[in-house]
């Protein structure tokens, strides 16, 4: 993979000029109670937004510490650290955010250390805003909105001096940040994920990829019960064509199963067999029952986005270790009646949940 795709290290500053301070407080505000342009988070005691390393933990004190801490010229730094949501989605979702927590404190320790300078004050937000990109939205992206301040304590001088970000074939901090923040990144994810995290992120793509090839949209279900089984659901591919869908389970061995797509020309003139798109492999035959089940579920609850959703949710759990996901695929419990086969299955290597649910 690309490792300058592994994290998104953003720097800006807020100039000290004219109402400086009130422009820094809005921005201070909007990262301690929104995600997003659209939702209201409130802060209480107990659900603190701010994590504070000497700056302050609430936007209005961290606004009066940077205004008494600016230089000349720069109000405060605004940092943002955004690892790949493709890479976040193979960490365990409740370690995520201490994922990115370690991430930027680290990334802030080791870049300073690596300037000779002690680590300024500053304090930093957890945002955990959904991807909305036209490829794949929903993924989550939790990355960190950091402040720092426009000053920065020196011990050998005795005094506050200038925090400079400087971008010059001399001195290239913002190249010295990204590499800093690439070299933590991939400390975590050889933890977190494990020494082949590169090769699961590369297999990963070239599923989406593969996936992507043959169903690239939802189209709306239709009413009309095709052969001897209403389709779970239509899918248009890249050329246009639409295809009947069912979730599916196939029989790999007799103790593995898969789970995926069963997939037949919606057009009756086409004389193609049925096509298989895996999404899920190495399942027990009990597994495979289970998450089809729930993909057909969560399908069906949302006529509009659930296709995406069930892609993406088949990407995570095919995606995570093994431990997480057998605990993971432990908690599905089967509900309605057991899979009935789909039409034309051959030896009834294909099946799928009942459509009677």
């Amino acid at each position: 993979m690309d490792r300058k795709q592994s994290v998104v290290a953003n720097v800006r500053y807020q100039a000290a000029a004219d109402r400086a301070a009130q422009r820094l407080k809005g921005l201070l505000r909007y990262v301690q109670y929104r995600d997003d342009r659209d939702g209201h988070i409130p802060q209480h005691y107990g659900l603190e937004r701010w994590t504070d390393k000497g700056l302050g933990d609430n936007f209005q004190t961290i606004a009066t510490r940077c205004e008494a801490l600016k230089s000349a010229h720069v109000q405060a730094f605004t940092w943002v650290l955004n690892p790949n949501p493709d890479l976040v989605s193979l960490i365990p979702e409740h370690r995520r955010e201490r994922f990115v927590r370690e991430l930027t404190e680290n990334t802030l320790d080791t870049f300073f250390e690596a300037r000779g300078l002690d680590t300024p004050e500053y304090a930093y937000a957890i945002h955990h805003r959904a991807t909305t990109d036209e490829t794949l939205p929903g993924r989550d992206n939790p990355h960190a909105h950091v402040i720092l301040p426009g000053t920065y304590d020196s011990w050998a001088d005795g005094d506050r001096l200038p925090l400079y970000m400087n971008r010059n074939k001399r001195e290239n901090h913002i190249e010295l940040l990204h590499e800093v923040a690439q070299q933590q990144i991939d400390r975590l994810l050889q933890r977190e994920i494990g020494l082949d995290w590169e090769q699961r992120y590369d297999s990963l793509i070239e599923e989406r990829a593969q996936l992507a090839a043959a169903i690239s949209s939802a189209a709306p279900e239709s009413d009309t019960t095709v052969d001897d089984k209403a389709p779970h659901g239509f899918l248009r591919d890249e050329a246009g064509g639409t295809w009947k869908a069912w979730i599916a389970t196939q029989v790999v061995s007799p103790t593995v199963s898969q789970v995926g797509l069963m997939l037949r020309p919606a057009d009756p003139i086409e004389e193609d067999g049925p096509t298989f798109i895996p999404l899920v492999r190495e399942l027990t035959a009990a597994q495979a029952d289970h998450v089809a089940q729930h993909l057909l579920n969560i399908t069906q609850e949302d006529p509009e986005q659930g296709w995406d959703r069930a892609f993406q949710w088949a990407e995570q759990v095919q995606a995570m270790n093994d431990a997480p996901r057998t605990r993971l695929l432990d908690t599905l419990q089967p509900t309605g009646t057991p899979p009935d086969p789909a039409p034309d299955a051959p030896n009834h290597v294909w099946s799928g949940p009942s459509l009677d649910l």
